[in-house]
Protein backbone atom coordinates (compact mmCIF):
# COMPACT_ATOMS: atom_id res chain seq x y z
CA UNK A 1 0.00 0.00 0.00
CA UNK A 2 2.00 3.42 -1.20
CA UNK A 3 -0.04 5.84 1.16
CA UNK A 4 2.13 7.65 3.29
CA UNK A 5 1.93 6.94 7.12
CA UNK A 6 2.66 9.78 9.51
CA UNK A 7 4.24 9.27 12.25
CA UNK A 8 2.65 10.34 16.08
CA UNK A 9 3.64 8.02 18.58
CA UNK A 10 7.50 9.24 19.20
CA UNK A 11 8.67 8.39 22.52
CA UNK A 12 11.19 10.83 24.22
CA UNK A 13 13.65 9.43 26.53
CA UNK A 14 15.28 11.55 29.67
CA UNK A 15 18.86 9.79 30.40
CA UNK A 16 19.54 10.45 34.20
CA UNK A 17 22.81 8.38 35.14
CA UNK A 18 24.86 9.87 32.17
CA UNK A 19 25.18 13.14 29.97
CA UNK A 20 24.39 11.92 26.62
CA UNK A 21 25.27 14.85 23.41
CA UNK A 22 23.29 13.14 20.71
CA UNK A 23 19.37 13.07 19.10
CA UNK A 24 17.44 9.73 19.61
CA UNK A 25 14.76 10.54 17.34
CA UNK A 26 13.77 11.04 13.75
CA UNK A 27 10.27 11.36 12.54
CA UNK A 28 10.30 9.35 9.07
CA UNK A 29 7.67 9.07 6.76
CA UNK A 30 7.38 5.45 5.95
CA UNK A 31 5.26 3.54 2.85
CA UNK A 32 4.65 0.00 5.20
CA UNK A 33 2.78 -0.33 8.45
CA UNK A 34 5.41 -0.69 11.22
CA UNK A 35 3.29 -3.97 12.25
CA UNK A 36 4.66 -5.97 9.48
CA UNK A 37 7.84 -7.51 10.84
CA UNK A 38 9.75 -7.44 7.55
CA UNK A 39 9.66 -4.18 6.99
CA UNK A 40 13.20 -3.42 5.98
CA UNK A 41 15.74 -0.75 7.68
CA UNK A 42 15.54 1.48 4.40
CA UNK A 43 11.65 2.41 4.44
CA UNK A 44 12.98 4.68 8.02
CA UNK A 45 15.41 6.72 5.36
CA UNK A 46 12.61 8.97 4.04
CA UNK A 47 12.73 12.42 5.84
CA UNK A 48 14.22 13.40 8.82
CA UNK A 49 12.70 16.22 11.30
CA UNK A 50 14.61 18.25 13.53
CA UNK A 51 13.95 17.89 17.00
CA UNK A 52 15.00 21.27 19.29
CA UNK A 53 16.14 18.60 22.12
CA UNK A 54 18.55 16.74 20.19
CA UNK A 55 21.01 17.63 17.72
CA UNK A 56 21.20 14.55 15.71
CA UNK A 57 18.85 11.86 14.76
CA UNK A 58 18.75 8.26 14.80
CA UNK A 59 15.76 5.55 14.36
CA UNK A 60 16.19 4.48 17.54
CA UNK A 61 12.24 4.26 18.86
CA UNK A 62 10.05 5.18 16.02
CA UNK A 63 6.01 5.51 16.26
CA UNK A 64 3.47 5.23 13.56
CA UNK A 65 0.03 6.51 13.73
CA UNK A 66 -1.09 3.68 15.40
CA UNK A 67 0.76 4.91 18.25
CA UNK A 68 3.41 2.13 18.27
CA UNK A 69 6.64 2.21 20.01
CA UNK A 70 9.11 0.52 17.83
CA UNK A 71 12.59 -0.12 19.26
CA UNK A 72 15.45 -1.64 16.84
CA UNK A 73 17.67 -3.84 17.99
CA UNK A 74 20.87 -2.19 16.22
CA UNK A 75 20.00 1.14 17.89
CA UNK A 76 19.19 -0.34 20.89
CA UNK A 77 22.77 -1.71 20.94
CA UNK A 78 24.32 1.97 20.16
CA UNK A 79 21.63 2.91 23.21
CA UNK A 80 22.70 0.81 25.55
CA UNK A 81 26.56 1.73 25.48
CA UNK A 82 25.85 5.71 26.11
CA UNK A 83 23.31 5.66 28.88
CA UNK A 84 21.62 3.44 31.76
CA UNK A 85 18.29 4.35 32.34
CA UNK A 86 15.02 4.71 29.91
CA UNK A 87 12.46 7.10 31.22
CA UNK A 88 9.27 9.44 30.72
CA UNK A 89 8.14 7.94 27.66
CA UNK A 90 5.55 10.17 26.12
CA UNK A 91 2.34 8.50 26.57
CA UNK A 92 0.86 10.80 23.61
CA UNK A 93 1.95 12.79 20.59
CA UNK A 94 -0.24 15.25 19.10
CA UNK A 95 -3.18 13.62 21.48
CA UNK A 96 -2.81 10.54 19.47
CA UNK A 97 -2.04 7.81 22.53
CA UNK A 98 0.78 5.75 22.48
CA UNK A 99 -0.14 1.88 23.29
CA UNK A 100 2.04 -0.43 22.09
CA UNK A 101 5.40 -1.14 22.74
CA UNK A 102 7.27 -3.52 19.85
CA UNK A 103 10.81 -4.68 19.37
CA UNK A 104 11.66 -4.47 15.71
CA UNK A 105 13.03 -7.92 14.37
CA UNK A 106 14.43 -8.79 17.64
CA UNK A 107 17.97 -10.18 17.88
CA UNK A 108 17.91 -13.19 20.60
CA UNK A 109 21.94 -13.58 20.55
CA UNK A 110 21.88 -9.73 21.64
CA UNK A 111 22.07 -8.92 24.83
CA UNK A 112 21.63 -5.08 27.21
CA UNK A 113 22.81 -5.32 30.43
CA UNK A 114 23.76 -1.71 30.71
CA UNK A 115 20.36 -0.43 30.80
CA UNK A 116 19.13 -0.74 34.20
CA UNK A 117 15.30 1.02 34.23
CA UNK A 118 13.10 1.53 32.03
CA UNK A 119 10.11 3.44 32.34
CA UNK A 120 6.71 2.41 30.39
CA UNK A 121 3.97 4.85 29.50
CA UNK A 122 0.55 4.79 31.38
CA UNK A 123 -1.07 5.08 27.84
CA UNK A 124 0.50 0.88 26.95
CA UNK A 125 -2.21 -1.76 26.32
CA UNK A 126 -0.10 -4.32 24.44
CA UNK A 127 3.62 -5.07 25.06
CA UNK A 128 4.54 -6.77 22.14
CA UNK A 129 6.47 -9.99 21.01
CA UNK A 130 10.02 -10.11 22.60
CA UNK A 131 9.58 -6.93 23.54
CA UNK A 132 11.91 -6.14 26.15
CA UNK A 133 13.66 -9.77 25.58
CA UNK A 134 17.06 -9.68 26.37
CA UNK A 135 16.97 -6.52 28.89
CA UNK A 136 18.90 -8.43 31.32
CA UNK A 137 20.39 -5.30 33.76
CA UNK A 138 16.51 -4.49 34.78
CA UNK A 139 15.91 -5.97 38.13
CA UNK A 140 12.59 -4.24 38.68
CA UNK A 141 9.76 -3.55 35.95
CA UNK A 142 6.47 -2.01 36.35
CA UNK A 143 3.94 -2.21 33.94
CA UNK A 144 1.22 0.20 33.40
CA UNK A 145 -2.36 -0.46 35.00
CA UNK A 146 -3.76 0.14 31.10
CA UNK A 147 -1.85 -3.03 29.89
CA UNK A 148 -4.49 -5.53 28.30
CA UNK A 149 -2.25 -7.71 26.30
CA UNK A 150 1.46 -9.13 26.83
CA UNK A 151 2.54 -11.35 23.98
CA UNK A 152 5.37 -14.03 23.64
CA UNK A 153 8.41 -14.16 25.43
CA UNK A 154 7.93 -9.98 26.13
CA UNK A 155 10.08 -10.16 28.79
CA UNK A 156 12.01 -13.70 28.47
CA UNK A 157 15.51 -13.68 29.32
CA UNK A 158 15.45 -10.62 31.44
CA UNK A 159 17.99 -12.13 33.49
CA UNK A 160 18.53 -9.56 36.34
CA UNK A 161 14.76 -8.99 37.25
CA UNK A 162 13.50 -9.92 40.31
CA UNK A 163 9.98 -9.23 40.90
CA UNK A 164 7.32 -8.14 38.68
CA UNK A 165 2.89 -7.59 38.99
CA UNK A 166 0.59 -8.50 36.02
CA UNK A 167 -1.78 -5.63 35.98
CA UNK A 168 -5.75 -6.46 36.21
CA UNK A 169 -6.46 -5.93 32.53
CA UNK A 170 -4.23 -8.84 31.68
CA UNK A 171 -5.71 -12.64 31.65
CA UNK A 172 -3.54 -14.42 29.88
CA UNK A 173 -0.27 -15.36 30.70
CA UNK A 174 1.88 -15.94 27.50
CA UNK A 175 3.92 -18.70 25.91
CA UNK A 176 7.50 -17.79 27.54
CA UNK A 177 6.68 -14.83 29.35
CA UNK A 178 9.08 -15.21 31.82
CA UNK A 179 11.35 -17.94 30.39
CA UNK A 180 15.02 -17.90 31.52
CA UNK A 181 14.14 -14.66 34.15
CA UNK A 182 16.68 -16.90 36.48
CA UNK A 183 16.21 -14.18 39.19
CA UNK A 184 12.46 -13.49 38.97
CA UNK A 185 11.90 -14.52 43.01
CA UNK A 186 8.03 -12.45 42.94
CA UNK A 187 5.47 -12.35 40.80
CA UNK A 188 2.14 -10.92 41.63
CA UNK A 189 -1.03 -11.20 39.75
CA UNK A 190 -3.78 -8.93 40.06
CA UNK A 191 -6.22 -10.63 37.25
CA UNK A 192 -8.35 -13.02 36.91
CA UNK A 193 -6.19 -14.99 34.20
CA UNK A 194 -7.67 -18.30 32.49
CA UNK A 195 -4.34 -19.90 31.40
CA UNK A 196 -0.48 -20.10 31.70
CA UNK A 197 1.08 -20.65 28.12
CA UNK A 198 3.36 -23.05 27.40
CA UNK A 199 6.88 -22.14 29.35
CA UNK A 200 5.63 -19.12 30.56
CA UNK A 201 8.07 -19.60 33.94
CA UNK A 202 10.50 -22.11 32.77
CA UNK A 203 13.62 -21.23 34.16
CA UNK A 204 12.80 -19.14 36.81
CA UNK A 205 15.03 -20.83 39.34
CA UNK A 206 14.23 -18.12 42.23
CA UNK A 207 10.69 -18.50 42.21
CA UNK A 208 10.14 -20.47 44.60
CA UNK A 209 6.50 -20.20 44.69
CA UNK A 210 3.57 -18.00 43.01
CA UNK A 211 -0.26 -17.40 44.10
CA UNK A 212 -2.16 -18.65 40.99
CA UNK A 213 -6.24 -17.14 40.70
CA UNK A 214 -8.72 -19.23 40.91
CA UNK A 215 -9.69 -18.55 37.01
CA UNK A 216 -6.66 -20.30 35.75
CA UNK A 217 -8.72 -23.07 33.70
CA UNK A 218 -5.05 -24.21 31.87
CA UNK A 219 -1.82 -24.27 32.37
CA UNK A 220 0.46 -25.18 29.53
CA UNK A 221 2.94 -27.88 29.07
CA UNK A 222 6.89 -27.13 30.48
CA UNK A 223 4.93 -23.86 32.25
CA UNK A 224 7.09 -23.93 35.23
CA UNK A 225 9.58 -26.33 34.11
CA UNK A 226 13.44 -25.94 35.78
CA UNK A 227 11.68 -23.64 38.05
CA UNK A 228 12.34 -22.97 41.70
CA UNK A 229 8.94 -23.79 43.16
CA UNK A 230 8.55 -25.61 46.38
CA UNK A 231 4.73 -25.82 46.89
CA UNK A 232 2.42 -24.70 45.05
CA UNK A 233 -1.81 -24.55 44.74
CA UNK A 234 -3.35 -25.32 41.56
CA UNK A 235 -6.84 -24.04 40.49
CA UNK A 236 -9.58 -26.75 39.30
CA UNK A 237 -11.69 -25.42 36.93
CA UNK A 238 -13.35 -28.13 35.02
CA UNK A 239 -14.65 -27.99 31.37
CA UNK A 240 -18.08 -29.68 30.52
CA UNK A 241 -17.06 -31.87 33.89
CA UNK A 242 -13.77 -32.71 33.21
CA UNK A 243 -10.25 -31.37 34.13
CA UNK A 244 -6.59 -32.18 32.54
CA UNK A 245 -3.48 -30.36 33.82
CA UNK A 246 -0.97 -29.53 31.49
CA UNK A 247 0.05 -30.08 27.45
CA UNK A 248 1.79 -33.35 26.50
CA UNK A 249 2.69 -31.72 23.11
CA UNK A 250 4.72 -28.88 24.90
CA UNK A 251 6.78 -30.91 27.78
CA UNK A 252 5.99 -31.74 30.97
CA UNK A 253 4.48 -29.35 33.50
CA UNK A 254 6.99 -29.02 36.23
CA UNK A 255 9.57 -31.34 34.60
CA UNK A 256 13.11 -30.86 36.80
CA UNK A 257 11.54 -28.52 39.73
CA UNK A 258 13.54 -30.52 41.92
CA UNK A 259 12.80 -28.45 44.93
CA UNK A 260 9.23 -29.03 44.56
CA UNK A 261 7.70 -30.67 47.37
CA UNK A 262 3.58 -30.12 47.49
CA UNK A 263 1.29 -30.11 44.92
CA UNK A 264 -2.53 -28.42 46.76
CA UNK A 265 -5.01 -29.26 43.35
CA UNK A 266 -8.50 -27.56 44.76
CA UNK A 267 -11.32 -28.87 45.15
CA UNK A 268 -14.03 -28.94 42.53
CA UNK A 269 -16.73 -30.35 41.30
CA UNK A 270 -15.12 -32.59 38.31
CA UNK A 271 -16.68 -35.57 37.49
CA UNK A 272 -13.14 -36.27 35.79
CA UNK A 273 -9.90 -35.21 37.18
CA UNK A 274 -6.51 -36.15 35.07
CA UNK A 275 -3.03 -35.70 35.42
CA UNK A 276 0.01 -37.70 34.32
CA UNK A 277 3.07 -38.37 36.21
CA UNK A 278 5.35 -37.81 33.75
CA UNK A 279 4.46 -33.75 34.45
CA UNK A 280 6.46 -34.11 37.71
CA UNK A 281 9.28 -35.46 35.76
CA UNK A 282 12.46 -35.42 37.89
CA UNK A 283 10.47 -33.67 40.35
CA UNK A 284 13.18 -35.51 43.15
CA UNK A 285 11.54 -34.02 46.41
CA UNK A 286 8.65 -34.39 45.72
CA UNK A 287 6.30 -35.66 48.77
CA UNK A 288 2.54 -35.29 48.30
CA UNK A 289 -0.20 -34.45 45.91
CA UNK A 290 -3.54 -33.52 47.23
CA UNK A 291 -6.33 -34.13 44.69
CA UNK A 292 -10.06 -32.50 44.24
CA UNK A 293 -11.94 -34.46 47.34
CA UNK A 294 -15.22 -33.82 45.14
CA UNK A 295 -14.08 -35.70 41.78
CA UNK A 296 -15.79 -38.62 41.34
CA UNK A 297 -13.07 -40.30 39.19
CA UNK A 298 -9.36 -39.86 39.16
CA UNK A 299 -7.49 -40.92 36.51
CA UNK A 300 -3.35 -41.22 37.52
CA UNK A 301 -1.12 -41.82 34.04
Amino acid sequence: DAEIIRIVGIADLNFLAVHVNFALFRLVETEQHTHQRGLAGTVFAQKCVDLALFELQSDIIVGDADGIIVIRPEEAEELAQKATEITNLRSEIDGIPVTELRFFENNSKKTYPNIKKIILPDSLKVIGEEALWSFSGIKELKIPASVEKIERAAFARMSSLEKITLPSKVTYISENMFSGCEKLSKVVIKGDVYAIGQSAFSGCTSLKKITLPKTVKRIGGSAFARSGITTITIPVVPYKGRYYLGDEDYGPVFKDCKNLKKVVFCDAKADYFGISLDDFRNCTSLEKIYFPKSAKRILIA
